[in-house]
């Protein structure tokens, strides 16, 4: 099975944006 990255692309800027703006207090609230 061969592994093609196409949507991978798309996430990492996606991520980076959501997480630009984000602060060491946010993330307690969504991981428990």
């Amino acid at each position: 099975v061969v592994f093609e990255e196409n949507h991978t692309q798309v996430v990492v800027p996606w991520w980076n944006l959501q997480l630009k703006h984000k602060t060491p207090t946010w993330a307690p609230e969504i991981t428990g």
